[in-house]
């Protein structure tokens, strides 16, 4: 992977209690930096391109999104994907 000065502004972003988003032209790398670092974080990973995904996330209530969240109880990532 090409070092990008990004990873390490977001790396040094990350549990802020922030939201951090990523967004760019695709084919641009984006996806692989996020994976790089998450790699060595427990975290949870949603693909929105994936039905069941976008299906779960679809028209949510705050319940169901508090049982997603509830699976991630060791988990202080949430990285979701969605072209």
């Amino acid at each position: 992977m090409i070092e990008r000065l990004l990873y390490f502004k977001i790396q040094k972003r990350l549990f802020k209690g922030k939201a951090i988003t990523l967004f760019g032209p695709r084919q641009a790398g984006k996806s692989t930096l996020i994976e790089s670092l998450l790699k060595n974080n427990d975290h949870l990973y949603l693909n929105g391109d994936e039905a069941d995904v976008r299906e779960m996330l679809y028209n949510t209530t705050s319940a169901r999104l508090k049982a997603i969240a509830g699976s991630m109880e060791k988990r202080k990532l949430v990285f979701h994907q969605h072209s």
